[in-house]
């Protein structure tokens, strides 16, 4: 297993020279965000990239805690897109807000 500084490491060397983008495990949609805003994260998901991998949106998650069905929050908050929500992932996921 590797130690979270190294894949904190890793996930910076990656992301040098470009801007981090968080995409949204429920709905696909993608933001712009910065290292320092990552790091943030890193306590709550163990490491950075946890975080990135279980990324859910605070409208997604607004809409998962009045028991939105997955599908649902997609085509709500990014219609037409074809990202389609994994719900093994998602319920993984949810551990690490307070749903």
């Amino acid at each position: 297993m590797f130690d979270k500084d190294v894949i904190n490491a890793r996930l910076k060397k990656s992301l040098q020279g470009s801007t981090p983008k968080l995409k949204c495990i429920v709905s696909g949609v993608e933001r712009v965000t910065s290292m320092d805003y990552l790091k943030t994260k890193e306590d709550k998901f163990g490491s950075i990239d946890m975080f990135v991998k279980n990324y859910i949106s605070q409208d997604a998650l607004r809409l998962l805690k009045q028991n939105k069905p997955f599908n649902e929050i997609k085509n709500e908050l990014n219609p037409g897109g074809d990202f389609v929500p994994n719900q093994a992932l998602i319920s993984e996921a949810l551990k690490y807000y307070n749903v």
